[in-house]
């Protein structure tokens, strides 16, 4: 139950592009032009110059891949066995369906956000040498960010919740309390 539970929050997480996609285009927003077929068509080749696809999978799986080992499932028991191979059944075909819709979402935020001229020179550059090097190298890039970022975290969250309780001239217990709940 425990991993089923984790699954829901993962899924929620995941599905939350194509939400925002579907909220984004709500009768309640301003009217917006229709994107031309040109310009669908470079959102297309841009998402697939950029390996969207490949950045999908590659995430969606070792997110839930952590999630199920998480939920600890105990695999003496022939519940949690079947229960196991029911989430990764289950898995597999939410990647199938969420998969092409977000790829599809990603084209046509690209198509309404660019110009079919922003379009063919943004394609033409994911495309050349300079743009693929980037996407080959961008995940050695965002591992040393990360690894420059993270320790940086607990201080940043201690200095705005300094800052914050300052504007606020909240009383001590109460800065010590919400310092505290940075460390969990």
């Amino acid at each position: 139950m425990k991993m089923i539970a984790s699954l829901c929050v993962a899924v929620t997480l995941l599905a939350g592009p194509v939400a925002a996609q579907s909220a984004a285009a709500a009768p309640s927003a301003p009217a917006e032009a229709a994107p031309s077929a040109r310009q669908l068509e470079l959102a297309n080749e841009l998402v697939e110059a950029q390996n969207v696809r490949k950045m999908y999978e590659t995430s969606i799986v070792p997110m839930m891949s952590k999630v199920m080992s998480a939920a600890a499932v105990d695999s003496s028991s022939p519940d949690s066995q079947k229960e196991a191979a029911a989430t990764k059944a289950a898995l597999t075909d939410f990647m199938n369906q969420i998969i092409p819709k977000l790829l599809a979402s990603s084209a046509d935020i690209y198509a309404r956000t660019y110009s079919e001229a922003e379009l063919e020179q943004i394609v033409a550059f994911y495309k050349g040498p300079a743009g693929q090097a980037m996407l080959n190298k961008m995940p050695e890039v965002m591992n040393r960010m990360a690894q420059v970022m993270i320790p940086m975290i607990p201080q940043m969250k201690k200095d705005f919740v300094n800052d914050l309780c300052d504007r606020l001239a909240c009383a001590p217990a109460k800065r010590e309390a919400m310092l505290a709940a940075t460390q969990q």
